[in-house]
């Protein structure tokens, strides 16, 4: 019997051992990259135009781009406005909240789209995806949008919500965010899962496939979002959201902070990032109580709330954005 029991109890210990030493993914890189932009407007709208050019497999609409409060004068605005979408969408989960609020405070506005989205490569999309290429482009896309306004206001869904967390964190010069559903995943048992060691393993063994499938809903859902992934896109939005929210205290963001999301009641509620987990994140802002607003959208009916696609209330979600930035933010529309 003490025989068996030092068996067991050594696999124990060695199996221990073999979990903390499995394979993991490398942490993200969070310091602030440089980037060199044309500073002539037109010029840097045809970097951004023949870079989404020339990108394999994207989908039309899908494209980066900036839409102008004056196309015939292209001008830098007083305020720019920049749109983060989703994991696995593309400026279509926010459309057309975003372009709206832009024009209704007759600001630019930098639709932005993340690596490896918009693109559709068959079993080849998001293969090669790592947590440094989202934090990446979402330093480049704040880059561009400073040059397109005085000042920036970030907006974000989801993914692009918790983007934005990050970007605030980092850029106190952002004057004023605005998350629709941020994604959130701090203190959650499946990120530090993912995360941890055979992470990777764990994932596709719980998915059963290396590839996720989103609902066939319609054809424009079809067209704005990517209806098949790799799931190594996951393990790194997973990595990096998650790495990000844990070295990046939320009490570091100051700046303004509008936040919506779905929640009707207990059954019917955002079933894809937790409204308890957003709060939890909201009430750790560092932004004065009088400078942050949170509304729950009961007839949202999806984790999607701003976009015409899917959302059942995206015209009060864009109602309450715009009302929030004109008594808190204090912009008008003669900016």
């Amino acid at each position: 019997m003490k025989k068996f029991l030092k068996f067991f109890l050594g696999s124990i210990a060695l199996l221990v051992v073999v979990y903390f030493l499995g394979p993991k993914q490398p942490a993200p890189n969070l310091e602030t990259p440089m980037f060199k932009l044309p500073g002539d407007l037109v010029a840097l709208e045809q970097m951004i135009n023949d870079s989404e050019r020339s990108t394999k497999g994207i989908k039309p609409d899908n494209q980066a781009r900036i839409v102008w409060a004056d196309s015939t004068k292209k001008e830098k605005t007083k305020v720019a406005f920049l749109y983060l979408h989703g994991f696995t969408a593309s400026q279509g989960d926010g459309m057309p909240v975003h372009t709206n609020i832009a024009k209704t405070f007759n600001s630019n506005i930098f639709l932005f789209r993340n690596a490896h989205h918009g693109v559709n490569l068959g079993d080849s999309t998001m293969l090669t995806a790592t947590p440094n290429d989202f934090i990446f482009q979402a330093e480049k896309a704040l880059a561009i949008a400073k040059q397109l306004g005085d000042e920036v206001i970030v907006m974000g869904t989801s993914l692009g919500g918790a983007l934005t967390l990050h970007l605030a964190s980092k850029h106190p010069e952002i004057k004023a965010i605005v998350l629709y559903a941020p994604a959130v995943v701090w203190n959650s048992m499946q990120a530090n899962i993912v995360t941890g060691p055979w992470g990777y393993q764990i994932l596709k063994a719980t998915m059963g496939s290396e590839y996720i499938n989103n609902p066939d809903t319609s054809v424009l859902h079809q067209k704005y979002w990517q209806m098949h992934v790799h799931i190594k896109g996951i393990a790194s939005v997973v990595n990096v959201v998650k790495y990000a929210q844990d070295h990046e205290p939320f009490e570091n963001i100051k700046c303004p902070v509008f936040m919506g999301y779905y929640y009707k009641n207990e059954q019917e509620q955002d079933n894809a990032m937790s409204p308890k987990l957003m709060l939890k994140m909201f009430d750790k802002l560092g932004t004065p109580a009088d400078q942050k607003k949170q509304v729950a959208f009961p007839e949202a009916g999806d984790h999607v709330i701003a976009s015409e696609l899917i959302s059942g209330e995206w015209r009060n979600v864009e109602k309450e954005t715009e009302n929030w930035l004109r008594e808190t933010v204090k912009l008008s529309a003669n900016l």
